[in-house]
This record gives C-alpha cells, sequence and structure tokens, in this order.
C-alpha cells in the first residue's frame, strides 16, 4: 500500500483548465475544491467562521452599501449607506440617537395586535425599524430584530403587528409591565445618494473626515464629532464664505487718486478667493473696488473707509490694495462691526506683494475619484461650479480627465493664486492614448491614478508633487473598475475594468515602475460569468481578501505576497445572497461586515451581519469568590461553547461572571440529594415566576456542575430547586459566584422565523437540520425550545464546508493519467477538530457514503467531546477510480483545522527508466 502526501493548501482551490499542470508548483499545494473553507497562511485549512446577526438593515427592497470608518482609539465604524439615509454600527451593535429613552409601562397583546404604553407624547413619525431597534430589559429579548409594523399613534401608546399577520407572541402574558423596558431611536443622517448611486461612491478618509465623491452627486464631508453626533456637509470650494465692498468713503481732506481694492474672507486659517461677480452685472457690488479715489497722501487724518459685508463662513476679512505696478498685496484685517459688516481703515499702509489673494477657486461639483496623497486632497474627473460670464447664472463644466490637488495642508482649499508656490493647487490631464476618466486616487509611496483604460503614476522619482514639480506616465493598460483597489503593504490589487479579473501592482526596482499580474487566473472558473461588486480586506488574523460576487456568493483570497500564497476558496451562506462587504479593526483581529439578503418566511430581508472571530479560549479562566474559601480563587473552564460556526447567530450567555452577584443552597436537613426540594438564594433580583423549568448550574471545585432545577418560584431572590446530584459540603449553605442561569427556550430570533437551526449549547451539538443524529428545531413566533436547559447557547443557520483533493499524479515517476488508484484509507493531521466525514466522492446530499471520524474518546457523556490535535485515520471503502481524490465535509457547528492529507491504498506509481 502506498501513501501520497500534501502538507499545505496554499494553493487554493484552482481552475478546471489547470489539473493537468502536474508541473505547476501550485499543483502540489491546491485542491480541486474548497467550499467555506479558509487555506491559511501557514499551509493548512479552517473551516469558515459563523456570522453573527447585528440587527435589520433600514430598506429590505433597496440596494444597501457598508462602508467603513476608522477612528483609531475612538473606536471604528461600519457605515450603512441606503436610500438617502446613513446609519452607524460599532462593536457589532447599531448607534442609537442618545436621546433621552421611551420608558414602556405595558404591553397589552390580543391575537396578532400587541398595544405598547409609554411615558412619550404621540409621534406619528414613529416607525417599526427605528423604535424596535433599541428595547433594553426583558422586553427587549421578545422584541429586538421582530418584523413589526407600528400605528394608530396617539398620546402614551401605540400599537404593534406582526408584519405577516402572525400571532405576537411574548414569554411574559398579556400584560406584561417593565419599567426597565425602553427605547430608542437609532441615530441616523439624511443624504442625497438614491440607491443606484451607493456603489459608485468614492471616498477617501483623514482623521475624523471622509472625503465623498460621486462622478452625479455633489462632493460632501463626513464628520464624526461623537458616535451619535456625525456631520454631513456638501462641499464647494472649502466653505469660505463671501466678502463684498459696498463702499469706499473718504474721510479728511478729499482728493482725486485712484485706489484698487480688494476683500476675501478668512475660515479655519484658509483664505478664499476674491468674490467677483461679471462685468455684465454692473448693478451688484463685488469683493473687488475698481474706481475709487482719495487723497494723494493717506495718514491717520485723511483716509480711505472700506466697508464690507460679509455672507457665508468666515473669521476675519483680509483687504488688499493694487500697487503702482497693478499687483493686489495685503494691506490689512478689516475690523468686525455690527451683524456681518466690517470695516478697514486704509491710512497708507504699503501692499505687501508677497502676500496675494487667489485668483478664484475651483468649487469642485462632483467628482468620480478621490483621494488622499502628499499631504493633499484630491480629485479626478470633477466637474466644477461656477458663475456664467454672460448671463449669470451656475453652470457645471466637466473635466472628466482631469486631476487636482488641494493646497498642501488645507483638504477644503482649492485655489488658483496669483503666485503659484509649491504648497499651491495643482491640477494637470490625466490624458493618454485613450480616453481616461481617473477612477480612483492611491497613495503607494508614489501616486497612483487608476483611470477607466490604463494606470498612471505621478512623479515616479518620489519627488513632492507641486505645481512646478509634474510627472504623469503610464505604468499599463489594464483599466479598472469602479470597486475601490485594496491597498495591501506596497502593493495594491485592483478589479479589472469589466469586473471580472483580479490583478495586482507592485512597485519593481528593476524597472523603476509599477508592474502586476492577473491574481485571479488560478481559479479563473470562479470569475467567468460573475462579476465582483463589493470587496474589502482582512488583515489580521490570516491575510484574507473577501470579495462579493453578483451572484450573492463570496470568494476568500488568502494572500501574502512576500511569502508566495495566493490562495482562493468559495463561500456561501446558507442560500442567502451576500450584497455589500466591509472591514475595520477590532481589538486583537479585523471583523468583516456584510449585507446579506435572506428569504424568511417566504419574505426577502437584509441584515448586517459580522464574521465572528474564529480564536476562542480552550481553557477560560475567571475569578470566583464563595463563602467557603472566603478569597478570591482562579478558575479554569473550557472555553469550546464560545466557539461560533453557524450564521446569522444570536447568543445567550447566562454564565457570572460578577463575583458581587452569588447564590446559595440552603436545606432544614444537612444533606442534599437529587430526591430534595430545597432552597435557593440570590443576594439580588436573580429570578423571575417564568424560571420554573429553568435550571441555575453550579460549579464545584473539582470542575463538576451541579444542576439545579427550579420547580418553584418564591420571590426574586429565592426559588426552590432540585439538584442534579448529591451537592459536596463547599456548596451547602455557603455563597458562591461560580454560577450560570440556564434556560431551557430563547425568544428574539425573529430573523430566522421559520427556519430550521443548529443550536450550539456548552459544547454540545443539540441541534443540527444536517445530521440525522440530532433533532430539528425549527424557530417559530421569534422562539426555539431546547432540547436541555443550557447556559451558553448559540443559534444560527448551518452551513456545509467542504474539501475535495487533485487527481494523484506526479512529474517524478510515470503518470497514473491512464490507471486505476484505489484509495481505502485516510489519515490527516488534525488541529483543535471534531467531527469530519470522509469518502472518495462529494455527496448528493449532506452524508452520503461518507464516513464519520468518530470524535468522542474518554470524554463522559456529561461533558463537550474534547478537540483533536494530533494524526487521525479511517479506513474507507471504496472502489478503483481514475483519479484518487478523496472528499472531507465538516456539517456540524464545531472547528475543523486540517493541517495535511495522507490517502493510502493501491497507488501505481513507476519510476521512469
Amino acid at each position: 500500500m502506498s501513501t501520497v502526501s500534501q502538507r499545505s493548501f496554499t494553493g487554493g482551490e484552482i481552475s478546471p483548465k489547470l489539473r493537468s499542470r502536474v508541473d505547476f508548483n501550485k499543483y502540489q499545494s491546491a485542491a480541486a475544491k474548497i467550499r467555506n473553507f479558509i487555506p491559511l497562511r501557514h499551509g493548512g485549512l479552517v473551516n469558515r467562521p459563523g456570522s453573527s446577526f447585528s440587527h435589520r438593515a433600514k430598506d429590505y427592497d433597496k440596494k444597501v452599501r457598508l462602508i467603513p470608518f476608522e477612528a483609531g482609539s475612538n473606536g471604528n465604524f461600519i457605515l450603512e449607506f441606503g436610500m438617502q439615509y446613513i446609519r452607524f454600527f460599532k462593536d457589532g451593535s447599531l448607534i442609537l440617537s442618545g436621546n433621552t429613552p421611551y420608558t414602556i409601562s405595558n404591553i397589552t397583546v390580543v391575537g396578532s395586535v400587541a398595544t405598547v404604553f409609554h411615558n412619550a407624547d404621540g409621534d406619528g413619525n414613529l416607525d417599526i425599524r427605528t423604535i424596535l431597534s433599541g428595547i433594553s430589559g426583558d422586553i427587549g429579548k421578545a422584541l429586538n430584530g421582530a418584523e413589526f409594523e407600528c400605528y394608530d399613534f396617539v398620546a402614551g401608546a401605540f400599537k404593534i403587528r406582526h408584519v405577516g399577520g402572525a400571532a405576537i407572541s411574548f414569554p411574559f402574558g398579556t400584560g406584561y409591565t417593565a419599567s426597565t423596558g425602553q427605547f430608542q431611536s437609532p441615530y441616523e443622517l439624511s443624504t442625497s445618494y438614491n440607491e443606484d448611486d451607493l456603489f459608485l461612491i468614492k471616498y477617501a478618509q483623514s482623521v475624523d473626515v471622509l472625503a465623498l465623491s460621486h462622478r452625479f452627486i455633489q462632493n460632501a464631508f463626513l464628520k464624526r464629532n461623537a458616535d451619535n453626533d456625525w456631520q454631513f456637509d456638501s462641499f464647494f470650494g472649502d466653505n469660505v464664505g463671501n466678502g463684498t465692498i459696498t463702499s469706499i468713503t473718504q474721510v479728511g481732506t478729499a482728493g482725486s487718486t485712484v485706489y484698487d481694492y480688494a476683500v476675501a474672507c478668512v475660515y479655519n486659517g484658509v483664505v478664499g478667493p476674491v468674490y467677483q461677480l461679471p462685468a455684465q452685472i454692473p448693478v451688484v457690488k463685488d469683493g473687488l473696488e475698481r474706481t475709487s479715489t482719495g487723497n494723494a497722501t493717506l495718514s491717520t487724518t485723511n483716509y480711505n473707509r472700506v466697508n464690507v459685508s460679509i455672507g457665508g463662513n468666515w473669521d476675519n476679512v483680509y483687504v488688499y490694495r493694487k500697487n503702482s505696478a497693478g499687483i493686489y498685496g495685503f494691506v490689512g484685517i478689516a475690523t468686525v462691526g455690527a451683524g456681518n459688516t466690517a470695516t478697514f481703515d486704509d491710512i497708507g499702509y504699503t501692499p505687501d506683494i508677497n502676500n496675494k489673494y487667489p485668483d478664484f477657486s475651483y468649487n469642485l461639483n462632483k467628482a468620480g475619484a478621490v483621494g488622499f496623497v502628499q499631504q493633499r486632497l484630491w480629485y479626478g474627473d470633477f466637474t466644477t461650479f461656477k458663475v456664467d460670464g454672460k448671463y449669470g447664472f451656475q453652470v457645471e463644466t466637466p473635466e472628466r480627465e482631469s486631476v487636482i490637488g488641494s493646497v498642501a495642508g488645507q483638504y477644503g482649499s482649492f485655489f488658483h493664486q496669483q503666485n503659484v508656490t509649491d504648497d499651491g493647487t495643482v491640477k494637470f490631464t490625466a490624458a493618454n492614448r485613450k480616453f481616461n476618466p481617473p477612477r480612483h486616487i492611491m497613495d503607494l509611496s508614489k501616486m497612483v491614478i487608476m483611470t477607466e483604460n490604463c494606470e498612471l503614476v505621478v512623479n515616479s522619482d518620489g519627488s513632492p508633487i507641486t505645481p512646478s514639480n509634474l510627472s504623469v506616465k503610464a505604468q499599463s493598460y489594464n483599466g479598472c473598475s469602479e470597486v475601490p483597489p485594496i491597498i495591501i503593504n506596497e502593493s495594491a490589487l485592483f478589479i479589472q475594468a469589466r469586473g471580472n479579473a483580479i490583478r495586482d501592482l507592485t512597485y519593481n526596482y528593476s524597472i523603476d515602475g509599477f508592474s502586476g499580474n492577473e491574481i485571479s487566473l488560478f481559479a479563473d472558473h470562479l470569475f467567468e460569468g460573475y462579476q465582483i461588486l463589493d470587496w474589502c480586506f482582512q488583515n489580521i488574523p490570516n491575510s484574507n481578501v473577501w470579495a462579493v460576487r453578483d451572484d450573492g456568493k463570496i470568494l476568500c483570497l488568502t494572500y501574502l505576497k512576500e511569502q508566495d500564497v495566493l490562495a482562493w476558496s468559495q463561500h456561501d451562506l446558507d442560500n442567502a445572497k451576500v450584497k455589500s462587504i466591509a472591514c475595520i479593526p477590532g481589538g486583537s483581529e479585523d471583523f468583516v461586515y456584510m449585507v446579506v439578503e435572506r428569504t424568511i418566511n417566504g419574505q426577502v430581508r437584509q441584515y448586517i451581519e459580522y464574521l465572528n472571530s474564529r480564536f476562542f479560549d480552550q481553557e477560560l479562566q475567571k475569578e470566583v469568590i464563595t463563602d467557603e474559601s472566603a478569597t478570591a480563587e482562579l478558575r479554569t473552564y473550557s472555553g469550546l461553547s464560545q466557539a461560533v460556526f453557524v450564521d446569522s447567530a444570536s447568543i445567550y450567555d447566562g454564565r457570572n461572571f460578577d463575583t458581587s452577584k452569588k447564590v446559595k443552597l440552603t436545606s432544614a436537613i444537612p444533606s442534599m440529594t437529587p430526591d430534595d426540594i430545597v432552597t435557593m438564594t440570590a443576594n439580588f433580583s436573580l429570578f423571575k415566576s417564568t424560571d420554573v423549568g429553568n435550571q441555575i448550574f453550579l460549579n464545584v471545585r473539582d470542575s463538576s456542575v451541579i444542576r439545579c432545577s427550579i420547580v418553584e418560584y418564591t420571590s426574586p431572590t429565592s426559588v426552590q430547586v432540585t439538584p442534579s446530584r448529591n451537592v459536596p459540603t463547599e456548596l451547602i449553605g455557603n455563597y458562591t459566584s461560580d454560577w450560570a442561569k440556564a434556560v431551557d427556550a430563547l425568544y428574539g430570533l425573529h430573523h430566522l422565523e421559520g427556519k430550521k437551526v443548529s443550536v450550539f449549547s456548552d459544547g454540545f451539538v443539540d441541534a443540527n437540520p444536517f445530521n440525522e443524529s440530532y433533532i430539528e428545531i425549527t424557530v417559530t413566533n421569534g422562539k426555539v425550545t431546547l432540547p436541555f436547559p443550557r447556559s451558553y447557547v448559540t443559534v444560527g443557520l448551518p452551513y456545509i464546508s467542504d474539501l475535495k483533493t487533485l487527481k494523484i499524479d506526479s512529474i517524478q515517476s510515470e503518470t497514473t493519467m491512464d490507471k486505476r488508484i484505489n484509495i481505502n484509507k485516510l489519515t490527516m493531521n488534525l488541529l483543535n477538530t471534531r467531527g469530519l466525514w470522509v469518502g472518495i466522492n462529494e455527496p448528493a446530499e449532506y452524508t452520503d457514503g461518507l464516513f464519520e471520524m468518530k470524535p468522542r474518546n474518554d470524554e463522559s457523556y456529561d461533558k463537550p467531546v474534547d478537540l483533536r490535535s494530533e494524526p487521525d485515520s479511517i479506513n474507507i471503502e471504496t472502489s478503483y477510480t481514475k483519479d484518487g481524490q478523496v472528499f472531507v465535509r465538516q456539517i456540524d457547528p464545531v472547528p475543523a483545522t486540517i493541517l495535511s492529507v495522507h490517502p493510502a491504498g493501491s497507488i501505481p506509481f513507476r519510476s521512469q527508466g
């Protein structure tokens, strides 16, 4: 019997066109299919982490796009752009308005209608997607995420009903009172973006400001002031106001000497241009007075007083006077008077011709590209806005191939200067042999402009870009799509103009320019016939690019250029469609957010979900205080229950980590057995009447657990329970903080209504519709009933992870292409893995024809199965085939890491003589 080994999957899933290329160096590290597995940078494979449900998108039937916003120590945000709105997410949650919350005093349910009573006045503008977004307290467990609508608003009350007409079911009865039940509206901004505009928005961030541009929509700035205080401003120039000279009067002895003055507003340290109306509109004054007269010698007693009216944004007004050479130079700052007025007394100041006002402003209206490079804000493919010189109305002038950069360090200043300086506005045309409207502007140590038809570099020698030092050179002629490129270290990945090929772009010192390769070539079957609509880069933990395909699938690229790691894999989410994707840094890794379109109860819905961390503490430590020891002690537990391998997940966590919250068991008899009913007392309000049937888990110092079933409710601090086994002395009559509340039902799962779900609880698989070894659980009225009370429960949609290896062949020996192979044993080197199924052929459904690698070793049945980190083998019943491929599948919501695969059997290798 022969054994072959595949020790790496850094080649990823490769195209069928390459599956005879045994001579190709990536063949030995590639696979025929990688679905919902992610190739690791190190060589192995891990099953994709599941997604968690964050919130419903505001719009169900319109496009929604996610855009990241990184604010450093102030947090990182995901912005939900929809039809004329923006919503904001932080740490997986929708940001609420921060206003004083409404308090729910009572809910009365009659059939499919519920009346909500609260402490606010009637508000006909309330909307269920806003009202029921931020409900706290027990009511929130039932309402948050529900598909309700609001109507019949009156003072202090409104009615809610299911969108689909289903009965409203609460676990609290029909007249539930909750003084702590409160709600707030989400924080939201209005925009002018319609749904078809969303994926043409270009953006670039500097500190707490996001510059937004659009080919057909007015440019804008989005500024963060606080988590629930953002400012969305339209953008013309830098918003500097206008100064108008209303008159110039002579004080003292009159004269006939001609003086010309100009005024310009200053705002946020930026000097604006002089406001000038066309000569064809002479009846209106402007910022330039050309024919004033005064005394030939100006002094403190004989001077010209310049009177100014100010409009728009301003901090100061600068005054300029023309000298004998016809140059306007700075003479002083006007004195602000009442209202928006100012005056300046010219007593004979000498014009400073080294300090001149800008001639005019490039009032940028719209732009198809935006970026920050070399301390300038750049726009490309822009439209300017100006006053028509003949008729006096506003006109737009498209400059499709033009690029303009702001004054250095002043991102709002786009001024044409009388005296050109190195820090002044830069403007040029990105023309080449084809029509080249810029689409993206990037900083790759040099300024790179991605256009519709080619890639350009500005000042390829790396020198500063100034109005007098400017060189534009084409690097390649591939063209770029509207999807923003991804910058990874010194390289950029971009989608070619037709949207179905991915290329990289890196500076190549040998040619003193940028060059790149098509990196989708190796897996072109994943791109042919499709387009990439959106993508993001998740740097930590595994250097992955996530790309959204137009059929709703996502493709994952593990990319580490310096180690020659380039591995594609395909991913799907339970027949759902991913519509947009974005990534922001989290605590110790980056988090990927998605807009996911799902069909729930026959209706199409869009959710905001995020991929969970695949890292979990296998040994979780927590501090515990008990009366018996009276001092804090550190205990260790399995952290496996925190692993999330289901999609659109919701999590219940009943574990206690607050050492001040304690419970104890007391009884009239000294011993406590499963036949006894004993009293459990809490030192705080813990219990409710609906807790009968639930359990309190008490952890023992030896790592065992006492499950105390609640049989009778006495008060918020006392219940009657029966223990699952004899209670050890350490827990009799002593308070302990080492407890967890286990429940037998979960509510608030309306986003999964009607779906068969997987349930992973306390390290056990309690339900999985893909595995006949477990029961099926369906979400009904937003509720699931568990087979056992559990203290940590993850509920979500199951998914399947598949690996299919390539045909066994070698260039070191005679080909096996024309020979028969029989694989009857498979060994895999595993790491932190449970529950794999293996075979030769991909099954038509679930596990048909596959063999399970039995997970349990010697653990007791009241403890979850340990993860394996060792080589594991299984015999497979097969027949002779031509390829010798093996197939591996994970169907359960548990982790799997495959480091290498080693099929063995009759493999007819013969050395070439």
